[in-house]
């Protein structure tokens, strides 16, 4: 399911299900603080991962002009991306329940 450590690939389906058309710029201008992990996001995992959803055919992608200078990539979900989206969804909803618990057990064993 992508890089499930840093949680990079879920939060670009959202983003880019939520603002179609976005530059890997744009992107990471909006998901800087919003790491699942809490960790910092980095550029290059920002770009790879892009790289790797479009090869998959998650994304489509057109070069488009910039009024400051050089052109840029813009991307978008295909419909194998929203489909991909949803199993993210499925994925952390499930963890989310299972660490809750494990969250419980752990404190509750602490005393």
């Amino acid at each position: 399911m992508g890089n499930i450590f840093r949680f990079v690939e879920p939060l670009i389906l959202l983003d880019l299900r939520v603002h179609p058309g976005a530059s890997g710029y744009d992107m990471l201008q909006r998901l800087q603080g919003h790491s699942l992990t809490g960790t910092t996001i980095d550029k290059a995992a920002v770009y790879r991962t892009l790289g790797v959803l479009e090869r998959n055919g998650m994304t489509e992608s057109e070069w488009t002009e910039s009024a400051r200078g050089a052109g840029r990539k813009s991307y978008r979900l295909s419909e194998r991306g929203v489909e991909h989206l949803a199993e993210w969804a499925d994925l952390l909803e499930s963890l989310s329940g299972g660490l809750s618990v494990f969250v419980q057990e752990a404190r509750a064993s602490l005393g």
